[in-house]
Order: C-alpha cells, then sequence, then structure tokens
C-alpha cells in the first residue's frame, strides 16, 4: 500500500468530470452537459464504511497509482485539478466534494474547501459524512467557503438505512437527521440538501413521506435511482422499476416547489401514488415542463441545477435524471412509464445483503 496518493494532496474525480477536463481527450459526447466537477477524498486505507450500493465500500482499500481507475474514478493531485479547472473556457460551474469515512476527513475537507475558493472561481459544495461531524464542524464547512452542504441519508427508513450500512457501520439513522438540521441551520435550508436513493426497498408513500420530512427542515431532496454499481455489494440486484421512479421524482418536484405535502397525495393498498394532490390541468401542465424529470441538485452560477451528472442512475438508453430539457418524445415516453405499476415489494434480499455485508466486514476486521 503506497501512502503517497492520499488526500489533501489527491483526490478521485468522477469519470464524466475527466473527461470533460482532459484537454488530451478533446469534447466528449457528455462535455456539453456536464456542468459541475464531482470529486472525492481518497486514501490508501479506503472508506471505513460499507454500505451495500457503494461501489467504493468494497474496493476502495485496494491500492491504486494517479490515473488509473476505481470503479471508473482516477485520482488526480489536487495541483492538476486545479489548473485544469483554470484552463476550463466555461462550462464548470461548481465543484462537489465528497468526505468519506477516515480520521482525516474532517480536516483535509476544511483544507480543500480553502483551497478551491481562493484558487478557483467555482462555487464548492460539500458532501458531508456526519459519521465524523463533531459540534461546529459543518459550520466551520460554511465559514470556509462553502456555500451549499448535503447529506446522503440515501435511503428511505431507518430500517433499511441499518439493513443497507452492515455490521458494525459508523452510520446512524438519527445523527444523519441531526446533522441535515445544522446544515439547514449553517447553510440556510435552501441551501441545504440530502441525497436519496429510489429503489432499495421502500415503498413509494415512504419515499415521499422522507422526501416532506427533509423539506420540513428547508431542505430540498437530490433524488437518484438505484442502478447497480458493478463493483457494489448490490451489482447484481435489479434496478429501481422506471414507473416508480418516474411517480416519486413528481412528487419530489411538487413537495421541494412546496405545491403539495405529502399528506395531500394519494396511495393505494401497496403504498403506490395514485393521486398527487393537484386536480385538473395543472398537474399535466407541469409534467409538459419535464422538470420534474430532470436531475435534481446545487445550482451553479447561471443554472438551475448544475449536478446534471448524465447517466449515473440509468444507462443512456433508459434514461432516468435526464441530463438536458427533455422533448416531446420524452415526455410523452415518461407518461407512459408513470402509468405503469408493478407488484413492487422489495427487489433486494435483505438476508443476502445481511451475508455479504457481515463477511466484507470481517475481511475489514482482519485487514482486508
Amino acid at each position: 500500500m503506497n501512502e503517497e496518493y492520499r488526500s489533501p494532496e489527491y483526490l478521485q474525480m468522477s469519470p464524466a468530470g475527466a473527461l470533460t477536463n482532459d484537454p488530451e481527450e478533446g469534447r466528449s459526447s457528455w462535455d456539453t452537459h456536464i456542468n459541475f466537477l464531482e470529486l472525492q477524498l481518497t486514501y490508501p486505507e479506503g472508506c471505513q464504511a460499507i454500505c451495500s450500493y457503494c461501489g467504493f465500500s468494497t474496493s476502495g482499500h485496494r491500492h491504486v497509482n494517479p490515473g488509473t481507475l476505481v470503479q471508473t474514478w482516477p485520482i488526480l493531485s489536487v495541483d492538476e485539478i486545479i489548473s485544469r479547472v483554470n484552463e476550463n473556457t466555461g462550462s464548470l460551474e461548481r465543484i462537489c466534494l465528497s468526505m468519506v469515512v477516515h480520521p482525516d476527513g474532517v480536516e483535509d475537507t476544511t483544507f480543500l474547501i480553502d483551497r478551491f475558493r481562493r484558487e478557483t472561481d467555482l462555487k464548492v459544495s460539500v458532501l458531508v459524512n456526519p459519521s465524523l461531524l463533531n459540534d461546529g464542524d459543518i459550520e466551520a464547512f460554511h465559514v470556509t467557503g462553502a456555500d451549499r452542504a448535503i447529506v446522503a441519508i440515501e435511503t428511505a427508513t431507518r430500517d433499511l438505512f441499518n439493513q443497507h450500512g452492515g455490521m458494525d457501520n459508523p452510520h446512524q439513522w438519527e445523527k444523519y437527521w441531526l446533522a441535515l438540521g445544522d446544515a439547514a441551520a449553517a447553510f440556510g435550508g435552501d441551501k441545504t440538501g440530502t441525497h436519496l436513493i429510489a429503489g432499495l426497498g421502500e415503498t413509494e408513500q415512504q419515499m415521499v413521506n422522507t422526501i416532506q420530512r427533509a423539506r420540513d427542515l428547508g431542505a430540498s431532496t437530490y433524488l437518484f435511482s438505484f442502478f447497480p454499481d458493478p463493483g457494489s455489494i448490490l451489482k447484481n440486484a435489479e434496478p429501481c422499476p422506471s414507473g416508480q421512479f418516474r411517480r416519486i421524482q413528481l412528487a419530489r418536484f411538487l413537495i421541494d416547489c412546496s405545491l403539495v405535502v405529502d399528506s395531500q397525495m394519494d396511495f393505494d393498498e401497496h403504498e403506490r401514488i395514485t393521486g398527487f394532490g393537484l386536480r385538473g390541468t395543472e398537474l399535466d401542465d407541469i409534467v409538459d415542463t419535464g422538470e420534474p424529470f430532470t436531475a435534481s441538485g446545487c445550482p451553479g452560477k447561471t443554472m438551475n441545477c448544475a449536478c446534471n451528472r448524465p447517466y449515473a442512475d440509468g444507462p443512456a438508453g433508459d434514461i432516468r435524471s435526464y441530463p438536458f430539457c427533455l422533448e416531446p418524445e420524452d415526455i410523452q415516453q415518461v407518461r407512459k412509464q408513470m402509468a405503469t405499476y408493478l407488484e413492487t415489494p422489495s427487489f433486494i434480499d435483505q438476508a443476502t445483503i445481511q451475508g455479504i455485508l457481515a463477511t466484507i466486514t470481517s475481511e475489514f476486521r482482519e485487514g482486508g
């Protein structure tokens, strides 16, 4: 294990961001759609949490050299990243800096926020990890220069949070919600968000209730459709059904825009959405804009959502979070998907997940 390639001198960059910001690659097919740079802290020891849906949980401890791929995320020096950002001629509008569970995570995050704000002209979001935080850390991120904070709660219920987190996981459900409230207090609710992943075994009503809980704190939901990471424990699981995700996307948009609250929506005996709390043409007009079905995330300097993450939660042939404005044929497809109701009990065998998590946890204890 080579100790040289670690934060804060090095970071991992999302593959789409790497394509956009590699002058030798030229313009990729995604280039015109990528407006944010997703960066993650990296350590030879890897992330010390094990989450079923995350490829870094099972591979992040493996040694790699800069420029090689771990789950397709290259490791680059921060000097090189800053140089590329400053050479970029205008498409980039925001940096998203993600923590991992590591003892140096808070100190390194604070250092990097300060450096990016001083050495680039991009806005900085910080994806905080509540498992590492002490009192005052979130406020310090804001004072240092981050203008937005995100807490990745990911699952819709406490039980799912624990099931997908595994044994001896440092994450705690209530600590995540307390951190979201602290972030809203420090940054302002309109500059705070949470990540939620649809399709990890929850019902539509459970997800809607969780989106409302975040909104009651002032925070927005940045919604993802579960799509198996090839390096994760759930690499062979089925993605979130499209109809389920489309209905939750629309519900999220209505709640985050304060057009309805969850108690105004209707659900069937399987807790699937059958009514959105709006009547007449009002709902149709909203759907026809296509806006509820585009990626949800932090804004940029000129855009409502810079975090457009092209095809991060679905294949290009079955787009879930559209990274561009929908065309009429896209809206027609979305309407067909929303009208599709499947019997959707949890598609993930929780006993299998727990067995795999227990094995990996044991390997971590023994030094992997």
